[in-house]
């Protein structure tokens, strides 16, 4: 028999345990459904000849609109069971033109390539594959309200998914379960080795978490920024930049950005109050009359960065009414001001970003305007990435920069840890080439850069 591998996803919870009406595998994440990257993972793969989502019936409808917009491989949605061994066991029966099946959970979105790729060479060498990591604590065995024993740590470990079986093991497995009255295990392998059959493992990745409550949303989120700044996932989605707005874009950070743009052969245009044509940020008036005059001079920008920033270096009672607002202004409003002209200058699918900073985390003392102005900031790109869906909506984070904002602000004191800004300038490109949305992406002395 040919070789035939079908991914079975696994879609089909229904979200009691978020605390949440919306399914698990529905819950945004960078701009898409959690299910959505899921797919996205295996259908670049390139090894199934298909896969099946397994979905709950209440939502297959919805699955099936989020399965239509990932090419590359065929997908066909099922409606699931009662419980994750009823669903398994229908994604089972629906392909039985296959040799060997993948079973995977939807709601692990963090699934990388290379580990789905060794699953499957270590598929044609056994019949069954568990895909796990060592358990970074120790494991209690409990009776009842108390312990029973504690395992030796050194032999326990994790159990993950993708777990892989060749078809006629993994369906002789479910049949004999429901012989017995096997009806609610939560994992396939356990039925493998209840026929006796062994089960090689596979190592895992802390990374590849499941998303069971809301809170691993949150966690999933941030490791989904480090891996894709760290090169983890692959670079087939680059969407390459040909012209360039950056706002704020003769000093500092949109300085650097600008030159670093050209030099790549992107046609940049940086603008500022003193430039020709010039914008005021702060001022819808100015705004509005600057898109204007871009319109006539130019056509629509692949990319637009809004750079532009205020830091007074002010304690709260230092601080003026005016000089608060200017801050706000800057940092804030002029965002707002320029998402609402933004489709008359940036192409659909094009990519939106602003310049936060990473004080949004901890309100600094000293410059309580500003950390809560990107703080601000960060909460009005989320909400404009699910109104402008037709764009990239995204916030850039970045650590102490050695800027000229930051020596008017602090005197040109010294810290070793300030970043360098062409470094900074060079995560931002690749930040720019991603098909996220809806992000905020920190960039930190410890963070890797994709480029050099």
């Amino acid at each position: 028999m040919a070789v035939q591998i079908t991914a079975i996803i696994l879609a089909s919870g229904s979200g009691t345990r978020t605390g949440l009406n919306v399914p698990k595998q529905f819950l945004k994440l960078a701009g898409r459904a959690v299910l959505e990257h899921t797919l996205r993972a295996f259908s670049c793969c390139g090894e199934f000849n298909e896969i099946i989502v397994v979905a709950h019936p209440l939502f297959v409808c919805r699955t099936e609109a989020i399965a239509s917009r990932v090419e590359g491989i065929p997908i066909r949605v099922v409606p699931g069971g009662e419980t994750r061994q009823q669903s398994s066991y229908k994604g089972v029966l629906s392909c039985p033109e296959a040799s060997h099946v993948v079973i995977h959970d939807g709601v692990r979105p963090l699934v990388s390539v290379p580990l789905i790729r060794r699953v499957l060479r270590s598929l044609m060498s056994h019949d069954a594959i568990d895909v796990c990591i060592p358990s970074p604590d120790t494991v209690v065995i409990r009776s009842e309200e108390q312990i029973d024993h504690i395992p030796d740590r050194a032999n326990m470990m994790l159990g993950q998914t993708p777990q892989a079986f060749k078809r006629d093991l993994i369906l002789q497995a479910h049949q004999r379960a429901q012989t017995d009255g096997v009806i609610n295990a939560t994992d396939d392998c356990s039925l493998v080795l209840r026929l006796g059959h062994r089960v090689f493992i596979e190592e895992g990745d802390r990374s590849n978490m499941k998303i069971t409550h809301l809170d691993d949303l949150y966690v999933v989120e941030r490791l989904f920024q480090v891996a894709r700044l760290g090169g983890g996932f692959d670079v087939h989605n680059h969407i390459g930049i040909r012209r360039a707005l950056v706002l704020g874009g003769t000093k500092g950070l949109g300085f650097s950005l600008t030159s670093l743009l050209r030099t790549r052969g992107v046609e940049t245009l940086a603008v500022g109050r003193h430039t020709d044509p010039g914008v005021d940020v702060s001022s819808g008036e100015s705004i509005r009359t600057f898109v204007s005059e871009l319109r006539k001079l130019t056509t629509a920008f692949d990319c637009v960065v809004y750079a532009a920033g205020l830091l007074l270096k002010k304690s709260i009672p230092e601080y003026s009414e005016n000089e608060w607002d200017v801050t706000f202004e800057t940092n804030l409003k002029g965002v707002f001001l320029f998402l609402r002209e933004l489709e008359s200058v940036l192409l659909p699918g094009g990519h939106f970003l602003a310049l936060g900073s990473s004080s949004y985390s901890l309100g600094r003392a000293g410059y309580a305007a500003y950390s809560s102005s990107k703080a601000a900031l960060i909460n009005l790109i989320q909400a404009a990435s699910d109104e402008y869906p037709q764009f990239r909506v995204n916030v850039v984070s970045p650590q102490r920069a050695k800027t000229n904002l930051r020596a008017a602000a602090f005197g040109g004191e010294e810290a070793s840890d300030l970043l360098n800004p062409d470094d900074v300038a060079c995560s931002i490109c690749d930040i720019l080439g991603t098909d996220l949305t809806g992000m905020n992406f920190d960039i930190r002395v410890d963070t890797p850069f994709l480029s050099n």
